[in-house]
């Protein structure tokens, strides 16, 4: 995978192998930052572990050098990069300051290198990092060689001593001592496997134009650098007053009214009312009218055998109407009434309730006998009525001869509550 790290290693190798002729004095410039490696020197020869040093600044940065970080790798001809370290930043660089400013007095970096390097060449390649961006903007390179581990790397000697095994240990010596023969040739060991394909890297951005150097000799023009970020987003201005409320504008024309919605279930049926709902129960005895049959309302009486149940109600005291004692309200009542009536051959009678003096066409029932012999006729109605609870009912003959008779229940008339 092509990290954002290699991809920058590939640009720096891919532009910084074509610059590796310019003088080991000068630093690398890219606008305003500069980044020089004082060691190694060009073309060194190195043992592992090396010291690698040198000086990085940001001209740019309002305050201190404006580098945060100096990261150091090896590029073999052949072969995946190596990563040598992270370098100490903060070293004093008095020279620096005299010829830059007292800002980059601290823009001095040391990195002792200890990767293990297999000698052969490599390109040192340093980057530094810009506190301002965070991204490695700047890269300088330097070719060195990287020898093999000897004898005296291991019991160092001094000049013209030679490193000498006495049998039972190393020690150092003037006389070098009678070479030994020697030995045979070892086989030649097998061919190793050939690297990957280096990724050729994205061609770099245009970078700002290096800005001019201070007095003395001309720097030397540095690479083109990578484009700079994009600057943050300003922040958003405050939002401004609320405006005034405008004129409330005439109310518009009423419209179309909706849909008559759907009817909804019907409730559940209440229950049966009780005996106590009963407003009015009386009986009648033989006689319509007060005097006699003169008269066409049937005359309820308080008889010895049965006692009219008189409740929210009263009987006016010619015994004719039921007056109910309700406050005006109009209410739903069951009315019922009979009556034992005996007619002699072809006579007819009617007999109907009348609420507050109006003929109820419900509450009526017409009758007549046979042409021959007389006949007694159980007549009555019941039917539900929806009046006021303060009505007069009457029970009363409407057409007829009408003769009541028998001596129990010859009429009666009852009123119940429903609702």
């Amino acid at each position: 995978m092509i990290t954002r790290r290699t991809s920058v290693f590939v640009f720096a190798l891919l532009f910084s192998m074509a610059a590796a002729h310019r003088a080991a004095a000068q630093p690398v410039v890219n606008g305003p930052l500069r980044l020089h490696v004082d060691t190694p020197a060009p073309n060194a020869t190195v043992g592992v572990p090396f010291g690698v040093g040198g000086w990085a600044i940001d001209q740019s940065a309002p305050a201190g050098t404006g580098i945060d970080a100096v990261h150091v790798w090896a590029l073999p001809p052949a072969g995946p990069a190596v990563f040598v370290g992270v370098a100490s930043l903060g070293v004093s660089r008095p020279d620096v300051a005299a010829a830059l400013g007292a800002q980059f007095q601290l823009s001095g970096f040391n990195l002792a290198a200890n990767a293990p390097l297999a000698p052969g060449a490599y390109m040192l390649t340093v980057f530094a990092r810009r506190a301002s961006t965070g991204t490695f903007d700047i890269v300088a390179q330097v070719p060195i060689t990287v020898r093999g581990v000897t004898l005296s790397d291991l019991v160092p000697c001094s000049a013209g001593q030679v490193p000498r095994f006495d049998g039972a240990a190393w020690g150092c010596s003037d006389n070098a001592g009678v070479a030994g023969p020697a030995g045979p040739q070892g086989p030649a060991g097998p061919q190793g496997p050939a690297g990957p394909q280096g990724v050729t890297g994205p061609q770099g951005l245009t970078g700002p134009q290096g800005v001019t150097g201070p007095a003395g000799a001309t720097g030397a023009t540095g690479p083109i650098g990578l484009t700079g970020p994009a600057g943050a987003t300003g922040a958003t201005g405050p939002q401004g007053p609320t405006g005034s409320t405008g004129p409330t504008g005439g109310t518009g024309p009423a419209g179309a009214p909706g849909a008559t919605g759907p009817t909804g279930p019907t409730g559940p049926a209440g229950p049966t009312g009780a005996l106590a709902d009963t407003w009015a129960s009386v009986f009648g005895d033989s006689r319509i009218g007060t005097v006699g049959y003169e008269g066409d309302n049937i005359v309820f009486l308080t008889r010895r055998d049965s006692a009219p149940t008189l409740s929210n109600a009263t009987l006016s005291g010619d015994g004719t109407t039921v007056q109910l004692a309700g406050s005006g309200g109009t209410h739903t009542f069951l009315v019922s009434w009979g009556a034992a009536i005996l007619l002699a051959a072809s006579e007819n009678c009617s007999i109907g309730v009348r609420v507050n003096g109006n003929e109820d066409p419900a509450l009526l029932s017409f009758f007549t006998a046979p042409a021959t012999g007389s006949m007694l006729f159980p007549a009555g109605t019941t039917a539900v009525v929806t009046m006021p609870d303060n009505a007069q009912l009457t029970l009363t003959r409407r057409t007829g001869t009408c003769g009541l008779t028998g001596d129990y229940n010859v009429a009666r008339m009852s009123v119940v509550l429903l609702k």
